[in-house]
């Protein structure tokens, strides 16, 4: 499998299959400190603690940058 970082979002254009749960567990091992949630969706986790509201807000537009040109919007909660 190739480096996730040179990866990119692709939308879904209906039709693909999930990935397994083989397939899951392989990708999360590739990303430190993330995990699985697997309850009805699978999705991923990550928590982020951090010393200011306004670096939690620096860490959000720079998500947010990435997010938009990757054409995924993920959730975010501060």
């Amino acid at each position: 499998m190739t480096d996730l970082s040179q990866k990119h979002c692709v939308p879904c254009e209906g039709g693909d299959p999930p990935l397994t749960e083989e397939e899951e567990d392989g990708l999360i091992k590739k990303v430190n400190c993330w995990f699985l949630l697997r309850d009805g969706e699978h999705k991923i986790r990550k928590v982020f603690k951090l010393k200011s509201f306004k670096e939690a807000m620096r860490l959000v537009n720079s998500i947010a940058t990435i997010a938009e040109k990757e054409g995924h919007h993920p959730d975010i909660y501060i």
